[in-house]
């Protein structure tokens, strides 16, 4: 490659996606390993059966030594593959990626990602933030979890890697990876995916997050819905599950959108304050389960602990109903200004799917309770758009009363 003329040789970035043979080598003549920092490399899932320009093309990567900070490398179509990505372009993958030691931002396909490639990565000290994007391949990573003893004797360094996240794959990926690695400058988990994970495999990953006692922020979002003919209460995740994570006591964001909400007691809330006292944002959610049974049943009572509790909080959604029973409204609106200046200024308040009686409070005093709990700032007033029409006529009234008031 000594004699390789580069093109473009002050080039910064390069996005390049090989959908042939050919494309895949000119990449080269883009690449000066003296001023490259970005590469985000895609190939057309022509190469997953180990086309050789593909490994042609890693190899000759890895030879260059780049200095690279930012590192995306993909398949092209995000498409679940009748076979495997053959084992010789999975080498060198893993070539490649033990060459960029200057990397700090990572990001890799699930099809690219094995237990050799997920070795490599645990090697590279510079990485901060790492990234599985894309659809389940057919033959998931990894196909066995470890035993626990297993996992504590195997588990791989990532010095320095602070937020860890995967888009669209299955749940069992992030849980591997929490499971096979020694996490100790870990403190966001990201997790968004288009698959439904069972009720178990949920519970087994917050309790792999519970492990990480210096985690700030734990995200999972699952946006699949429940089929028809299965009972949604089997994806209900019952409010010990969030047990492990009472370890984490530097916890300041938690979000939680689920197949099917969490019933959570007063009893509950108090356990998550005592627990979380930096808390700046939760919000714990369920889709497709609008029926009051299958949610919580918490009142005025519990948000105006939060509020009084949590001086941090920002974001807030949680079922909470209309139900004022249990608060001494008297005490709240003659609060001394110490006792005002100790509650939260509260940005977001999501009230949920907050049951609202045609016979409970008023509007002017859901309103009036509101702005003594939270006599901070602009707060923005949410609901769930599933909500019965007189619940959200309702709770409308109440949000256009608090924006005239402020």
């Amino acid at each position: 490659m000594s004699d390789r003329k580069t093109l473009l040789p002050t080039l910064e970035s390069v996005i390049w996606k090989c959908n042939t043979a050919r494309c895949a080598t000119a990449l080269l003549y883009f690449v000066n390993e003296d001023t490259l920092r970005h590469l985000d490399l895609g190939f057309s899932d022509y190469f997953s059966v180990d086309i050789p320009e593909a490994r042609a093309v890693l190899t000759s990567l890895a030879d260059l030594d780049l200095r690279l900070s930012v590192c995306k490398l993909r398949m092209l179509e995000d498409s679940p593959f009748e076979h495997p990505v053959g084992d010789g372009l999975m080498w060198a993958v893993g070539r490649f990626l033990s060459s960029i030691k200057s990397v700090r931002t990572l990001s890799l396909s699930p099809s690219l990602l094995s237990q050799d490639v997920f070795e490599v990565l645990a090697q590279l000290d510079n990485v901060t933030s790492f990234s599985v994007i894309g659809r389940e391949p057919n033959r998931p990573w990894p196909t066995v979890l470890p035993t626990e003893d297993e996992a504590e004797l195997s588990r791989l360094p990532f010095q320095s890697l602070a937020l860890m996240e995967t888009l669209h794959v299955g749940i069992a990926t992030c849980n591997a990876m929490l499971q096979r690695g020694r996490l100790q400058a870990l403190t966001d988990i990201r997790v968004w995916t288009a698959y439904l994970p069972p009720v178990d495999a949920v519970m087994d990953f917050i309790s792999a997050a519970g492990q990480i006692s210096q985690l700030q922020a734990l995200s999972l979002s699952v946006s699949a819905a429940i089929p028809l003919e299965e009972d949604r209460r089997e994806y209900a995740l019952i409010a010990a599950a969030f047990h492990p994570l009472y370890e984490c006591s530097r916890l300041r964001s938690l979000e939680l959108s689920l197949a099917c909400p969490t019933i959570l007691t007063p009893t509950d809330v108090e356990l998550m304050i005592q627990a979380w006292p930096l808390l700046r944002v939760l919000r714990l959610s369920g889709a497709g389960c609008e029926a009051i049974n299958f949610r919580s049943r918490l009142n005025f009572a519990t948000l105006l602990q939060l509020a009084e509790s949590l001086p941090d909080l920002r974001v807030l959604q949680i079922d909470i109903n209309a139900d004022l029973s249990g608060v001494d409204l008297e005490r709240v609106n003659h609060c001394t200004q110490d006792e005002m200046d100790r509650r939260c200024r509260l940005e977001t308040l999501d009230v949920g799917w907050a049951w609202w009686p045609p016979n409970g409070p008023s509007r002017e005093d859901i309103t009036d309770a509101l702005l003594d709990i939270f006599p901070h700032g602009n707060m923005d007033l949410k609901w769930d758009t599933q909500l019965p029409k007189h619940a959200t006529m309702r709770w409308r009234d109440v949000r256009e009363a608090v924006i005239m008031y402020r």
